[in-house]
């Protein structure tokens, strides 16, 4: 028998995070799919920048992470960049403009908060979304940040789920045109 503590059994725990995995590559190949059929019937793809939905980059340590969300949002037609931490970020946001960040809160070398001050000292018209799988840490942050308050920044929490993903990203990206 599961030993259940506070609501949560700690074997379900896996089998759920491997089923929002799951749902994640499936949301993927979906994009995929639907991408390569658009171009099988003569539609064409995105064929320029002018065809960019926008402009966004994604910072996060974990690879799969990273290359997840980057899949995901080139389905939907948005141009992305990737940096695997705050210093790759740096180097990026110097040489290509960014419209929105994901960025991951916990990171080796520069964390996800010190990017994101950084963001907002140097870049205030970009869009922030914060990914955490902590949100012990940064609760406090949400209730006494005014950019929090005022939403200019969002917060979502790992395992996030693709279509939690999209809904954010594409209501950040109205809210900056």
């Amino acid at each position: 028998m599961p030993n259940c503590a506070n609501s949560v059994c700690t074997p379900l725990a896996p089998r759920v995070q491997a089923r929002q995995s799951a749902l994640l590559y499936a949301t993927i190949a979906n994009c995929e799919n639907r991408r390569s059929r658009i171009f099988s019937e003569g539609a064409g793809l995105l064929t320029g920048e002018s065809d960019v939905l926008g402009r966004i980059l994604v910072v996060d340590d974990n690879t799969m992470v990273r290359e997840s969300f980057t899949e995901l949002l080139r389905g939907r037609g948005y141009a992305v960049e990737q940096a695997g931490d705050g210093e790759e970020a740096l180097e990026l946001m110097r040489t290509q403009p960014v419209d929105l960040a994901i960025i991951d809160v916990m990171m080796p070398t520069m964390g996800g908060l010190e990017f994101r001050q950084y963001l907002s000292d140097t870049t205030p018209s970009v869009a922030t979304i914060l990914v955490t799988g902590q949100p012990a840490r940064v609760e406090e942050l949400v209730e006494d940040d005014p950019e929090f308050q005022s939403g200019k920044i969002s917060i979502l929490y790992k395992p996030v789920h693709p279509v939690k993903l999209l809904a954010e990203v594409d209501k950040r990206m109205s809210q900056s045109a």
